[in-house]
């Protein structure tokens, strides 16, 4: 079997996994059976079951079948994905700084008023995500790399869209209002006057200390560059499951509507 398809049979395996455990008509089901706790248990261990697989495909197949983008034998295209990729990462640690007082955040029962990151995406985790992989998948030098970066990208941005949908479905006109005031793609609700950054507002205190947190993540390049990138996928399950144990943990302490 070649390796594209058998980066693609893991990719099935783990978003197809993933996606269809998210959808109402499963989600609710699985819920009224195991209570939302369970359910947030056993989404995090089939996610994580599924990024070990994938990274374990990657690992073996990743260096096999025919050539990739490559751009970064192009010293320009290089640099330039190379600070596109930084930015991405930079994004989606702000989203996880922020993820705690987000719409997103598990088991969260009210939406605080918007702030930080909030008002340059309301999906800087999923954004930043797209970018950074996106950016990896055109300088993969297999198919089969390039299309697990790409993977990610695709599975960040439907992430974006049903998220929106399901908290529009779960908050109503408080979430549409929300909605309303943000915006998916970075900077467009500052542009168009929806959102304006204050001199009280944290938003450059974020932005400063995700890209400090991305620096110090592209200092262990060399580690994530093994095995054709495979330990990202690893971390990502470990950061997932990290995510939802944090959060089941702080489960019953009171989440205010403003800081």
């Amino acid at each position: 079997m070649s390796a594209v398809l058998m980066v693609l049979l893991a990719w099935l395996l783990f978003a197809g996994s993933h996606l269809l455990m998210g959808l109402p008509p499963c989600r609710d089901a699985l819920v009224r059976n195991l209570g939302e706790q369970k359910f947030v248990a056993v989404f995090s261990a089939v996610a994580a079951i599924g990024l070990a697989v994938l990274a374990a495909t990657v690992a073996i197949y990743g260096g096999d079948g025919p050539r990739g983008p490559a751009l970064g034998s192009v010293p320009v295209a290089r640099a330039l994905l190379a600070l596109l990729a930084f930015l991405g990462l930079s994004l989606s640690m702000a989203g996880l700084l922020n993820y705690a007082r987000s719409p997103m955040a598990l088991f969260r029962t009210q939406i605080r008023p918007v702030a930080g990151i909030e008002r340059v995406t309301r999906h800087a985790f999923f954004v930043g995500l797209t970018l950074f992989a996106v950016m990896h998948a055109l300088l993969a030098p297999t198919l089969a790399v390039c299309i697990y970066f790409f993977g990610f990208a695709l599975l960040a941005t439907t992430g974006a869209v049903l998220q929106d949908r399901k908290l529009l479905a779960r908050y109503g006109v408080a979430y549409r209002d929300y909605m309303a005031v943000t915006s998916l793609l970075p900077f467009a609700a500052l542009v168009q006057g929806r959102q304006v950054v204050s001199a009280e507002d944290r938003l450059m205190r974020q932005l400063v200390l995700s890209a400090v947190l991305a620096a110090l993540l592209l200092l262990l390049h060399p580690l994530w560059s093994l095995h054709h990138g495979a330990p990202f996928a690893g971390a990502m399950a470990v950061g997932g499951v990290f995510a939802a144990a944090r959060r089941w943990h702080f489960r019953g302490r009171s989440m205010p509507v403003t800081d």
